[in-house]
């Protein structure tokens, strides 16, 4: 018998790479081009802790998980996970 649960899974297409700018009046955040929308109650951490939309910056490698069918026609964040932290400039390539 296989047993399927939910908990702990999360929706959407994921989402890597480097964050090349945010703004919080508009509660966006563009990952390697990608503009993309932040909702208020989604799930944020860096290192485990939770964390809010100003405490990621520009440069840090970031994994989100979206929902193209999002607000105002952006794709909606359901979980964004810092995974290394930048130096607040975007990385070379």
């Amino acid at each position: 018998m296989i047993t399927l649960t939910l908990a702990g899974c999360q929706s959407g297409r994921q989402v890597k790479g480097y964050v090349k700018d945010r703004s919080e009046q508009e509660r966006t955040i563009v990952i390697d081009g990608e503009l993309i929308h932040v909702p208020r109650n989604i799930r944020m951490t860096k290192a485990g802790t939770p964390i809010a939309l100003q405490d990621i910056n520009i440069g840090d490698r970031v994994d989100a998980r979206v929902d193209d069918k999002g607000t105002n026609s952006l794709p909606d964040a359901n979980a964004i996970t810092v995974l290394s932290i930048g130096n607040g400039k975007s990385p070379r390539k």
